[in-house]
């Protein structure tokens, strides 16, 4: 395996051709299908020549509605091939859906399974063999299209986080590109500094991990659940394929089938969200799977509850890192390393990735001290404005970052700020309890804390008993006004709870027991 080279001054057109170069053998694995990215990208450059010859042109947006796959694979090639924008769309995406989409992203065409038309735009579908473009040949002679520019757009991502409102981000080549240099360099920083700090790193690492991560040199089996449509599905899935690594996917999440095919492919990166995580722990028997091949979880695009870490480095034998990562950024801000503390790696998302800064500051814009709370902000290499992000941390005094929730989330009760996820740590460890999530509702002119949770399997706690159980381990002004025990929380396809309708079930609850008194 060759070593993909990248500069900062590089395009995903340039990144593509270094890969081949480099690393044309690596290959995608999805549903029974396997091909090297060679292949892929000649097959993207044979739908790219179709595409252009059906009138689209550089700069045009090209909406993906396709599952994990080699299909999406070539439609995302295809798409920088041609110079267009590439905007991943959900495939199950409604009608309505995306005809507001489109709307908000006029659409040039759609790569679908089936027929997706939007006015105006050209429905481009995948067959048994290849591609569908309407009044095309089967070939195209290929024209060359010019080259991007750094700062030119090569991708919308929708993104709606917890408050179920789309939002389009336009990221530009060098926003999609600058991850990927920084992966390497994550990468290249483990074996940086002079023998002795080699040395030190190293074996810290094996007290901490054992010897099976010494063969974490050289190309490597990832595998992602994510969607590649998702940011943390698109990092996985470029990081693996464009900078020399073997992928693993599937069209549809299954447990089960997960740890098959860590199994059947020697798979050595498990990449998923919390969520994802906490659904395989619940496998009860892993005697059936071979996952001796795994080296490294990472876990990323959601909040990683307490425990998490822990619990699934001690089930699955391997090592767990933690990321917090940005749509608006095009990837990974922060993440855990191996050499990290236990303590820093179950509980914080670690350090700035190489050519990140971020910052904490309180509500003027003044940096925060170390253990004081405030707004992250981030900024990455080449982004002159730095990214408010809303979400609420502390910085310690070795510079790990510990996400404390989002800002828009804060219980303000009786003057006093409250963190949810202050009482979601300590709750999240009661026996009876899988998962809770903590908001606050509005209460003549303050706030109460109400408390969600879903009981862990075999209890079924009374909200009575719970409460009992946070007024022995919590501060008397951080204990639950309400507990309501449900069957499970809202949550994102990433993870994350999805607050604002829990305040609305709480509202809706709190308004019928008033009409009732």
């Amino acid at each position: 395996m060759g070593r993909v080279r990248l500069a900062p001054t590089m395009t995903l057109p340039d990144v593509v051709d270094e890969a081949v170069r480099a690393a044309g053998g690596a290959w995608l694995a999805a549903d029974g299908e396997r091909a090297p990215l060679r292949e892929l990208v000649d097959r993207a450059d044979a739908l790219a020549a179709r595409l252009g010859a059906a009138g689209l042109v550089p700069g045009d947006p090209l909406g993906l509605l396709l599952p994990n796959g080699l299909r999406y694979a070539e439609a995302f090639l295809a798409a920088v091939r041609l110079g267009a924008v590439i905007v991943p769309l959900d495939e199950a995406l409604p009608e309505r859906g995306l005809d507001d989409a489109a709307r908000t992203v006029p659409l040039a065409a759609t790569l679908a399974e089936h027929p997706r038309p939007v006015r105006g735009s050209l429905a481009v579908t995948a067959t048994g063999g290849g591609w569908h473009v309407p009044g095309q040949p089967d070939s195209a002679g290929a024209a060359a299209a010019p080259r991007p520019r750094r700062s030119d757009p090569a991708a919308v991502f929708f993104t709606s986080g917890t408050t179920g409102e789309p939002k389009p981000i336009t990221l530009t080549h060098h926003q999609l590109v600058r991850p990927l240099i920084a992966l390497q360099q994550l990468h290249a920083s483990f074996f940086a500094g002079s023998p002795a700090e080699q040395v030190k790193r190293l074996t810290t690492v094996v007290r901490r991990h054992g010897t099976r991560l010494l063969g974490a040199a050289g190309r490597q089996t990832w595998l992602c659940t994510t969607p590649f449509r998702a940011m943390a599905g698109h990092q996985v899935f470029t990081g693996a394929l464009l900078l020399g690594h073997n992928l693993v996917t599937s069209s549809a999440f299954h447990p089960r089938r997960t740890l098959e095919l860590v199994d059947a492919h020697r798979v050595n990166v498990l990449a998923g969200t919390p969520a994802v995580l906490e659904v395989l722990l619940r496998v009860g028997d892993l005697s059936p799977y071979d996952l001796s091949s795994l080296l490294v979880i990472g876990v990323g695009g959601g909040p990683a509850a307490p425990g998490l870490v822990d619990r699934a480095g001690r089930r699955f034998g391997c090592t767990v890192t933690v990321g917090y990562g940005s749509t608006e950024l095009g990837g990974g801000v922060l993440a855990t390393r191996l050499q990290d503390s236990p303590q820093s790696r179950q509980h914080t998302v670690g350090h700035p990735f190489p050519g990140s800064d971020v910052r904490i500051l309180d509500e003027y814009g003044a940096e925060m001290p170390p253990g004081r709370p405030g707004e992250l902000v981030c900024r990455t290499d080449g982004q002159p404005d730095w990214l408010h992000t809303g979400d609420l941390a502390l910085r310690d005094d070795d510079g790990t970052v510990t996400i404390l929730g989002r800002k828009d989330d804060l219980v303000i009760r009786g003057g006093a700020n409250i963190h949810p996820n202050e009482i979601e740590r300590v709750v999240d460890e009661f026996p009876a309890v899988a998962r809770s999530a903590a908001v606050g509702v509005p209460s003549h002119h303050d706030q109460q804390l109400w408390l969600f949770v879903v009981p862990a399997g075999g209890y079924d706690p009374s909200p009575e008993a719970v409460r009992a159980e946070c007024r022995d381990v919590l501060a008397p002004g951080k204990q639950p006004d309400r507990v309501r025990v449900v069957d499970e929380l809202p949550m994102t396809e990433h993870g994350e709870v999805c607050r604002h309708l829990l305040r609305e079930q709480a509202g809706d609850h709190a308004g019928k027991e008033t009409a009732q008194s």
